[in-house]
């Protein structure tokens, strides 16, 4: 299946892409203590979106950096003018393992409060909304960005190509507001 991405801004600056750092933080979810390699996808990355690792469907709109995001821009998008856009992380180029998954966050009054997020993972899908107007849980990096950790984790991730591992978008029509997608990042976990 074919999708279509754009991805409109006023400016001419182009994006740092991070595709792998390390982190010396540990992170412990259901028990299992995640302090492994890092690996942080930036959404607005159009080299990522070349590498088939980053896809946009629907029209989202560059912004320019907060204190709150990585890196120097990230996506938005209307969820009422456009309730069927998305944008899907894939996990192909992970190594096999146990992932926590987290979000950099610029939350918002203006954000939705319902954003759904669903992972794609060894074992299934789970699906989990995050309130994209609130920085309730937050935690900062070294790196720059509010980050939350996606409930329901760690996950395992094959290193399929054939799905997405992470996929954001608008929980329904009727959600009011912007839906934004900074960068994700996979840390990597014992098996719990």
């Amino acid at each position: 299946s074919s999708s279509s991405s754009t991805a409109s801004s006023t400016s001419t600056s182009t994006s740092t892409v991070t595709i792998t750092s390390t982190s010396s933080t540990t992170t412990t979810l259901a028990g299992s203590a995640c302090n492994g390699v890092r690996t942080v996808y930036d959404s607005e990355s159009a080299l990522l979106r070349e590498l088939n690792i980053v896809d946009l469907d629907g029209t989202w709109d560059i912004m320019p950096a907060t204190s709150a995001t990585l890196g120097t821009q990230y996506l938005r998008v209307d969820a009422q003018t456009q309730p069927d856009a998305n944008v899907k992380f894939f996990t192909s180029a992970l190594p096999a393992g146990y992932y926590i998954v987290e979000l950099s966050l610029a939350a918002s009054s203006d954000n939705v409060n319902k954003a759904l997020v669903q992972v794609k993972h060894a074992g299934g899908k789970s699906e989990q909304i995050i309130n994209q107007r609130s920085n309730d849980g937050a935690f900062t990096m070294p790196t720059g960005g509010n980050w939350i950790t996606v409930p329901g984790g760690p996950y395992l991730f094959d290193g399929s190509s054939d799905r997405f591992g992470v996929q954001i978008e608008p929980k329904s029509s009727s959600t009011t507001g912007f839906v934004v997608v900074d960068s994700i990042a996979f840390v990597a976990c014992a098996e719990p």
